[in-house]
């Protein structure tokens, strides 16, 4: 069961973020949470990240998405729960065939995710593939053409391209020399420059475009419909596009037909108890952050676009605006890990230790598999690297360390952060199959 979408290798030097769990990484040494302060190469690298979050507590598809992520959670949880052995890697998608469905029927919206070796020096869109996007819940097949020769490549213009190029926007905002591959980070400029180069050379109309397009349950086919309703209506700017993009596009659900407000306002819902399904826990902060972004889709708004067009977004005062509205998710820097606190006396909230657990639960028993490496995949604790570097720590480390924070950690005596965590989630002191490992290891 893969993340939302697989790493680059340009995402995986940067930073990353686990939107299943509310949880970002970013690859630079940030010791303050006044994101302002940071240079400007980290500071547009703590916005991309930090956009993927919005991206996917904000919009239509990134809910509903997240929806069969909670839903396949709970299925690891009730696992755990009701047998006393249990196999690494975790494999019970056969038992829930409803859900393999969803997950193939996303896996077919992602569409290209690595760069194409060549130099793009134009696309073409055949309105037929548009139609077809349509119609077989797929993204759009697009064909690139090479500089120089001209030959023809085709990639799929899916929700990874419309996801990292908004992204890939945002970051320009605060670091305007960032820089990423054509594919998938600069696809939608690609795509615009094809359909129109005045929207392709306005990054606030294109970040608008994107955004609107993940009002869709098929974002490429909603980039379509969004650039056709922008041709129509050439002197919409991005904040009016998405106030009628709410209103007007309707979609059919369950044998109705809905406004796009109306959808996210059902998905938000059952996000948020899908998500304390997951986590056998009542939201506390991310019931507020949900919250804020009930309240922006009733009133037809977007902060983002309103500080985008009303105001410099890179300013402290937007920084601090945007954090405060939509929520600061778990960060992990090199040197600093911050995450939002209670009033009360600056005790963290439950919600978030409980989807920092489930993460580390979900990565030991459902390992990245290489078989060209040895073993094939790593038992170590996820927690490994950060505790071995606290036992260098003044005056004294956090946590003891011990041979099953290599392997087994479901054996070890005593109480650490993986621990607790296998405790929560029922499986520690449990049987654990390794049979995939090496035979000492197992």
């Amino acid at each position: 069961m893969n993340s939302f979408f697989d790493l680059t290798e340009d995402e995986i030097k940067r930073g990353r973020c686990e939107t299943n769990y509310f949880h970002m990484y970013v690859n630079a040494d940030i010791n303050t949470i006044d994101i302002s302060k940071l240079d400007a190469k980290t500071r547009g690298t703590f916005m991309h990240e930090y956009l993927h979050y919005i991206q996917f507590i904000n919009t239509v598809f990134g809910v509903s998405y997240g929806i069969i992520y909670n839903n396949f959670f709970s299925y690891c949880k009730k696992h755990f729960i009701k047998n006393d052995t249990i196999k690494i890697p975790l494999n019970i998608l056969g038992d829930y065939p409803a859900l393999q469905n969803s997950i193939d029927k996303y896996k077919n919206l992602k569409g290209s995710g690595s760069e194409l070796p060549i130099d793009i020096a134009r696309i073409e869109v055949n309105p037929a593939e548009i139609v077809n996007a349509k119609q077989n819940n797929t993204g759009v097949q697009i064909s690139a053409f090479e500089s120089g020769t001209n030959e023809v490549h085709i990639f799929n213009f899916g929700y990874l391209c419309i996801i990292e190029s908004m992204a890939h926007i945002f970051q320009s905002f605060f670091d305007p020399t960032a820089e990423h591959p054509q594919i998938p980070y600069r696809a939608v400029q690609l795509v615009c420059k094809d359909f129109s180069p005045e929207v392709a050379n306005d990054p606030k109309m294109l970040f608008s475009i994107c955004l609107c397009s993940l009002m869709y349950n098929n974002p490429a086919y909603g980039f379509f419909e969004i650039l056709e309703i922008v041709r129509q209506n050439p002197r919409m700017n991005g904040q009016i596009l998405y106030k009628h993009m709410l209103k007007e596009s309707k979609v059919h659900h369950r044998c109705t037909i809905k406004s796009m407000k109306d959808i996210f306002l059902i998905y938000v819902k059952d996000y948020q108890r899908n998500i304390e399904s997951a986590i056998g826990h009542k939201l506390e902060y991310y019931s507020e952050v949900f919250k804020s972004c009930i309240h922006e889709i009733k009133q037809g708004e977007s902060l983002l676009l309103k500080l985008l067009y009303e105001s410099d977004i890179t300013t402290k005062e937007s920084i601090e605006l945007l954090l405060n509205y939509y929520g600061v998710p778990l960060v992990d820097s090199n040197t600093y890990t911050f995450m939002a606190k209670s009033p009360k006396q600056g005790s963290k909230y439950i919600d978030i230790a409980l989807l920092r657990s489930l993460e580390m639960t979900i990565s030991r028993f459902i390992p990245n598999i290489d078989k060209s490496k040895y073993p094939i995949y790593e038992p170590r604790c996820p927690l490994y690297e950060k505790c071995n570097k606290s036992l260098y720590a003044y005056p004294t480390p956090k946590f003891e360390m011990s041979l099953e924070c290599e392997n087994k950690q479901w054996e070890k005596d005593s109480q650490c952060l993986m621990t607790e965590s296998l405790k929560v989630n029922r499986v520690y002191g449990k049987s654990i199959i390794q049979d995939l490992l090496p035979p000492d290891m197992q």
